[in-house]
């Protein structure tokens, strides 16, 4: 027996009162779409690449109780105190807003290493060719892997804004913004 999932179609500002209401660990199921960190200086791709990124994802918990809590897992101390997000700030446990015009809304999610996300990439917004896949390779920059965390199962967060998503599944209803 399958059960269809309700959708709801919603506006960004919509999306994110949704998301403020989220108050427990939550799985979602995310798509969004991002322009790449990429080089620029005489990269044919510049400008017309989007990246179609879709995940699961855990929101809604405290970035600093789960470090602590795998710390204490691995016989570590538990004692990690969280900085501030650099430039933003939360209103609630899993969106957070920027620090100078209070107008550019983030989500907070926790992404696992096992659980990898279905990536795609479009040029002038038509799924791009193999070749031009591998090309665009080249040009992409690589993510950073800092961490202050000292257990070997890190807790990774990320924060894509918000206007990025374009669906997001939770609690059996999937969010469509338009």
């Amino acid at each position: 027996m399958t059960t269809e999932k309700q959708v709801v179609k919603v506006s960004v500002p919509e999306l994110v009162e949704v998301l403020k209401q989220v108050e427990k660990s939550t799985f979602i199921n995310v798509t969004m779409v991002t322009v790449p960190t990429m080089n620029k200086t005489g990269n044919p791709f510049f400008g017309i690449v989007k990246k179609v990124t879709n995940c699961n994802y855990l929101i809604g918990n405290s970035y600093e109780d789960r470090v602590n809590s795998n710390e204490q897992k691995e016989g570590l101390e538990g004692d990690f105190v969280s900085l501030k997000p650099s430039g933003k700030h939360h209103v609630s446990k899993c969106v957070l807003v920027d620090d100078k015009t209070e107008s550019v809304y983030y989500l907070m999610v926790e992404r696992f290493d096992e659980v990898k996300p279905k990536v795609n990439y479009l040029k002038n917004d038509e799924p791009m060719t193999d070749n031009d896949r591998e090309l665009l390779s080249g040009w992409l920059k690589g993510s950073s892997d800092t961490t202050r965390q000292e257990q070997e199962r890190v807790v990774s967060v990320i924060t894509p804004k918000i206007e990025n998503i374009k669906t997001l599944s939770l609690n059996g209803v999937v969010y469509e913004v338009e």
